[in-house]
């Protein structure tokens, strides 16, 4: 049980010196509730990027990308978001992603787990659009391990017919 919340905060150029001048913010917010052998967990992780050059370039290790294992789990990694015409994801200056998961013991060290994640990611600075949301739903496994929990899940896109599901496999929980 508890709860936590992250704050980053990322200068870059400006009296450092460099060819570009941005900063990055982003805060998450997780909370781990036991209710009988049931665990409810939350995420909540919002962040953005603004330019202060003209360029207006940020580099792409810094920007943001929606989609994967540990964010909306009805899309592959980095699938959500601005994309150039040949389908290459390009990331953005903001990002908006929530999941809720329903953990329960099974036997051994097996757990099942019930989820649903939203998210997206936009090009212009400090944009969320609500209505622009990807949405993910569907179970998973996990087995304890010595190295943590290695997870299996099963990542059905919500108001999607033509995206299959994802199936991904990891080591420790999504969030």
């Amino acid at each position: 049980q508890g709860s936590n919340i992250s704050l980053s905060f990322k200068l870059n150029g400006y009296i450092f010196g460099g060819d570009f001048s941005y900063t990055r913010l982003w805060a998450t917010y997780r909370t781990y509730r036991q209710i009988g052998d049931f665990t409810l967990a939350f995420k909540l992780m919002a962040g953005g990027i603004r330019s202060s050059d003209s360029s207006k370039f940020i580099p792409v290790e810094d920007r943001f990308y929606s989609g994967g294992s540990t964010s909306v789990r009805g899309w592959n990694r980095a699938e959500l978001g601005p994309k150039r015409e040949s389908g290459t994801p390009l990331g953005g200056s903001s990002v908006l992603e929530t999941s809720f998961e329903i953990r329960l013991p099974l036997f051994w060290r097996l757990s099942a787990v019930a989820f649903i994640d939203a998210g997206n990611t936009w090009q212009q600075e400090y944009t969320y659009r609500l209505n622009e949301l990807a949405y993910a739903v569907g179970p998973g496994l996990r087995i304890e391990t010595p190295i943590g929990p290695v997870r299996f899940d099963v990542g059905f896109p919500v108001w999607n017919d033509k995206k299959s599901p994802q199936f991904f496999i990891s080591v420790g929980q999504a969030f």
